[in-house]
């Protein structure tokens, strides 16, 4: 068994080797340089709990055990580092947004090779990884463990356990749990027809506002397009695919429109869960989105 122990302070996250045990039982394999790269793999992507949130009642949380829609960012930085970005809304709302820097040193198998943000000291939090089933799991403990963990703001620090795999990724504290799901990046285009004067379809390209290069993911991505009319109008374009927690509904990728931040849809479309392009057209609106690398 093979273990990874990952150090944060505060605002930080880093990852160290576990050292080798003196007496007792055979102290673990050091994390081997193949590992790292994988867990580094696994981490880095979108990651949004939208099914979660979406889905919460139905599927039976409690009031207490609810956590507001977040989404995470991991992406690779410029010499082998890497920077976590954690979004937490609420009610649809921006509260909050953590970053943690993180840099890459140590040598394959060696004691102390780590993912470190600079400067965590001794007293960071510390997440010892081992690797699991499809992927790693850790837990994390530490006298420099503060509040700045990815539930509620302003929420206390507990133990907190991790697990991620190629799909998923959860976090609990034993009383909560943030289940987040892996999104897939799509690239859009959109046209929305000027004004009401040409009727519901329009007689020609000149009639037409299109917007290139619109990106969404589809755990919840939600763009807004605002047409160059007076007065402007207001549109949304939200792509989710969708996964039923319960019953016998199969998974749906479904582009939902919306307009002047109604949250009910005024329509929507839906394709094969897990496909790469979906398309609409409501006549006065003509929306596709293809997977990033679809193509390729």
């Amino acid at each position: 068994m093979r273990f990874l122990t990952v150090t944060c302070a505060v605002s930080a996250l880093a990852v160290l080797a576990a050292p080798p045990g003196a007496g007792g039982p055979p102290a673990p394999a050091p994390f081997l340089e193949k590992d790292t790269a994988e867990l580094l793999r696994l981490l880095e992507g979108t990651w949004s709990n939208d099914r979660q949130a979406l889905f919460s009642t139905e599927a039976g949380d409690r009031a207490g055990s609810l956590v507001p829609l977040q989404v995470m960012h991991v992406r690779p930085e410029p010499g082998g580092g890497l920077r976590l970005v954690i979004r937490t809304e609420v009610d649809g709302r921006e509260a909050r947004e953590q970053v943690h820097q993180v840099s890459v040193t140590g040598a394959s198998g060696e004691p102390g090779g780590s993912i470190a943000e600079p400067g965590a000291g001794p007293a960071a939090c510390r997440m010892t990884w081992q690797r699991a089933a499809g992927g790693f799991t850790g837990s994390l403990a530490g006298a420099g463990c503060g509040p700045d963990l990815p539930f509620q703001p302003g929420a206390e620090a507990a133990p907190l356990t991790v697990s991620v795999s190629g799909s998923e990724l959860f976090m609990s504290d034993g009383a909560r749990e943030i289940r987040f799901r892996r999104a897939r990046p799509f690239d859009c285009w959109a046209g929305v027809l000027r004004g009401a004067s040409h009727g519901d379809s329009g007689e020609g390209l000149s009639d037409w506002d299109f917007r290139q290069g619109i990106r969404l993911h589809d755990q919840g991505g939600e763009a807004q397009i605002e047409t160059g009319e007076t007065p402007p109008r207001r549109i949304s374009l939200k792509l989710r695919d969708v996964d039923w927690p319960f019953g016998e509904r199969r998974p749906s990728l479904t582009l939902y429109v919306h307009e002047a931040g109604d949250p009910r849809a005024v329509s929507y479309a839906w394709a094969e869960g897990g496909a790469d392009r979906i398309g609409i057209n409501l006549r006065w609106i003509q929306a596709s989105c293809t997977r990033q690398g679809a193509g390729d």
